[in-house]
């Protein structure tokens, strides 16, 4: 009986030692899996923390890009009104010039204009 019983332990023991086997090799496994995937995270952290610094750069270069851009529609803009300014004193010096003309264009005709003879009634 007690042979039987040491038998039964030895089995039993056998057969913890086969699946404590499995179950090394199967956490064997998925460490190497964890290692690849940990792995290709790091890379893709690297890639991405490229990407961003890319990009950071990137918006750095648009922002004084767009200062500069705002900088010279600014000044446009002040040349358009003072260019503005400057076509409606023309068109106000145009209408004077006609209206000196149009005076003196009158007053030539009046002059050369000869009188008409009053007819006196009595």
């Amino acid at each position: 009986r007690e042979r039987e019983r040491e038998r039964d332990l030895e089995v039993i023991k056998e057969r913890v030692d086969e699946e404590m086997g499995r179950l090394e090799a199967g956490t064997q496994k998925v460490v190497v899996e964890l290692q690849n995937v940990i792995s290709e995270l790091r890379s893709e952290n690297k890639r991405l923390k490229e990407s961003f610094r890319n990009l950071s750069r990137s918006h750095g270069e648009l922002k004084v890009e767009c200062e500069g851009v705002n900088s010279l529609n600014a000044r446009l803009e002040k040349q358009l009104n003072s260019a503005n300014g400057r076509v409606k004193n023309l068109i106000k010096l145009s209408e004077v010039k006609r209206e000196i003309k149009s005076a003196a264009d009158e007053k030539e005709n009046k002059e050369n204009k000869p009188e008409k003879p009053k007819v006196v009634l009595q």
